[in-house]
């Protein structure tokens, strides 16, 4: 199944699988519950956000790469 078959709150729960870090948890599924989970989408299918990354943000095994959008957003521009 794609992300773009998924609810905002299912892809998050795919994302959560064997995550137990509690703050993680709870922004994982902020981003699942907001717009429909627009930003989890984008960061799992923008190819210019990973190319600024260097990474893929999202991976289907690990998850968000939540160093990589950190250095993301303090990159200007």
């Amino acid at each position: 199944m794609s992300v773009n078959d998924m609810t905002g709150a299912e892809l998050a729960a795919k994302l959560l699988q064997g995550v137990g870090h509690e703050h993680v948890r709870a922004a994982t599924r902020l981003l699942g519950s907001h717009r429909g989970g627009f930003w989890l989408r984008r960061f799992a299918e923008d190819q210019e956000l990973a190319q600024m990354a260097d990474r893929l943000l999202i991976d289907a095994t690990d998850g968000i790469d939540w160093e990589a959008l950190t250095r993301l957003m303090r990159t200007p521009g």
